[in-house]
């Protein structure tokens, strides 16, 4: 369950890898004469460094509703940004579509791989990551691919709300698919012995 709602997640991510830079340069005209490699790259880099600051914190944070709940807002977040990215008219919009795209993501990934990581059998741990590993691969590799192809055909904007779709899709799978899981129960210091 969690490798399919992974893989409709991480595709749902990737898709408009290849043209973000392009998205970012046709808002160019809205900052007058910022450098052009601060237009390309600023997006990402923001993006990349609101999902570290939130995976940072996310493990000083516990949260009692659980792992699932985590994420469903993670993809809900990102679906967020996504509709947000599409709808930008600006820089700064685009800036702000990417922030909320970050702070899913950071949420998403390491509520993924927390799910697995407190299992105490070792065998289920190892599956776990192994399906995990491949719907996250496979996601990847998807929406890497096929994102430019619908942007040549359909146009960026569009293909950021069939992001947007395909993230809402994912928070339903994991509402419906994915058994839900507590850190707390996991997390117990072990009393030691004598």
């Amino acid at each position: 369950a969690l490798r399919f709602t992974s893989f409709l997640a991480i595709s749902g991510v990737f898709l408009s890898a290849s043209f973000l830079p392009l998205f970012s340069k046709s808002l160019a005209p809205t900052l007058g004469r910022v450098p052009f490699d601060v237009i390309v790259g600023l997006p990402m880099v923001i993006e990349t460094l609101c999902g570290a600051v939130v995976a940072v914190l996310y493990g000083h944070v516990r949260r009692r509703a659980g792992l699932k709940t985590d994420v469903v807002i993670g993809c809900l977040v990102i679906a967020a940004g996504m509709a947000a990215t599409a709808l930008a008219g600006t820089f700064a919009r685009l800036i702000a579509g990417r922030v909320l795209v970050g702070m899913g993501m950071g949420l998403l990934m390491i509520a993924f791989r927390t799910y697995f990581l407190i299992e105490a059998d070792e065998g289920r741990k190892e599956s776990g990551i192994i399906a995990l590993t491949a719907g996250v691969v496979a996601g990847i590799n998807t929406g890497s691919v096929s994102g430019g192809m619908l942007a040549a055909r359909a146009g960026m904007r569009p293909v950021f709300l069939i992001q947007a779709a395909l993230l809402v899709l994912a928070a339903v799978a994991a509402l419906v698919l994915v058994r839900n899981r507590r850190r707390d129960a996991f997390m117990r210091i072990p009393e030691s012995g004598p």
